[in-house]
């Protein structure tokens, strides 16, 4: 689907935080236009998967919120089973990497967090 701002689009670029699977301190992303399809990584890449409510689908599908990195009042996310690594965009995908401190991972793991977008 192409961005558009249709409702088509914003039913895949929207994810609804939910209560945390794998630590009562984290949160969980649930696809919005697929109940019980989560937010998680697997080899460095993110994905929506089906919960097959494993101790390890917990996990790679639990982070924590932090102050942005390129700016405090946005939002980063860190991986809650590999610290120090960030939800981030990179060559037109979502993965998790380490912080390497350079302004361009800065501000590619930092998000504005928005209320849904309902019409």
């Amino acid at each position: 689907c192409k961005v558009d701002g249709s409702d088509l689009f914003n039913a895949y670029a929207s994810w609804r935080v939910v209560a945390v699977l794998a630590d009562p301190h984290g949160i969980s992303f649930e696809a919005t236009n697929y109940p019980g399809y989560y937010l998680r990584h697997q080899n460095w890449e993110l994905f929506a998967h089906k919960s097959d409510g494993s101790d390890l689908f917990r996990k790679d599908a639990t982070f924590y919120a932090r102050p942005g990195h390129a700016q405090g009042d946005l939002t980063s996310f860190e991986s809650s089973n590999y610290p120090g690594h960030f939800i981030r965009h990179q060559n037109a995908r979502l993965r998790i990497s380490p912080d390497d401190h350079t302004p361009l991972f800065h501000a590619d793991a930092t998000w504005t967090v928005v209320a849904p977008n309902h019409h």
